[in-house]
């Protein structure tokens, strides 16, 4: 009798120990499948923050002189169609192109195209780098570039490299207030420009922005 007992406590302590050891085993199955889970999280999220900065990289704008291009397009405040003018520069390793246009339709009044050459283009470059040219600043306002200031001249300035956009920003001042995304050093940029056209008094005259 006494032997049936101890061999029934013995088979329950093994029962006991391998419920055990298999609770100890799924244990651990669990907390491996949660660790991996966390490196792969955190993987993802280290991928997200190299793609987020690889992004967020500024445009090498000497770097890529072969293949892009600037310009800068100024108008008039808000005037009836017949009276209202603009001005556009276009400046490449290759040309260099001025433009003056009448109406809102952009009807070419005026031009003059010029030969360039990528030692030149690439100083310019540097220049406008300096001026910090694809610098772009937050605008809360909420206004349109044509609606910002009415009454005052708009400045878009335009970066591409071949057939793409890689920078569009515009910027408007008036009432002591900058409005528009464009950050760079507008006055100084666009007298750069002015400066690629030895004949820009002579296309321009008559216009006043």
């Amino acid at each position: 009798m006494a032997g049936k007992i101890t061999s029934k406590i013995k088979s329950a302590s093994q029962e006991n120990t391998v419920g055990v050891i298999a609770a100890v085993i799924i244990l651990l199955i669990i907390l491996l499948v949660g660790v991996i889970a966390i490196k792969i999280s955190t993987g993802n999220k280290k991928s997200n923050k190299v793609e987020t900065v690889q992004e967020s990289r500024p445009y090498d704008l000497v770097g890529n002189a072969e293949s892009n291009s600037v310009t800068v397009y100024v108008e008039r405040g808000i005037t009836a169609d017949e009276n209202h003018y603009s001005i556009s520069m276009t400046v490449s390793a290759d040309n260099r192109t001025i433009r003056v246009m009448k109406g809102y339709q952009n009807v070419e009044d005026k031009s003059e195209g010029l030969p360039n050459n990528i030692e030149a283009y690439r100083t310019f470059l540097q220049a406008l780098d300096r001026y910090n040219f694809t610098s772009w600043r937050e605008d809360k306002s909420g206004y349109g570039w044509r609606e910002a200031c009415p009454a005052q001249k708009g400045y878009r300035f335009i970066l591409r490299d071949q057939a793409t956009e890689q920078f569009n920003r515009w910027y408007a001042f008036c009432n002591s207030v900058r409005y528009g995304g464009y950050g760079g050093k507008v006055n100084y940029v666009y007298t750069l420009f002015k400066n690629q056209f030895p004949n820009y008094g002579e296309v321009t005259s008559g216009i006043t922005l």
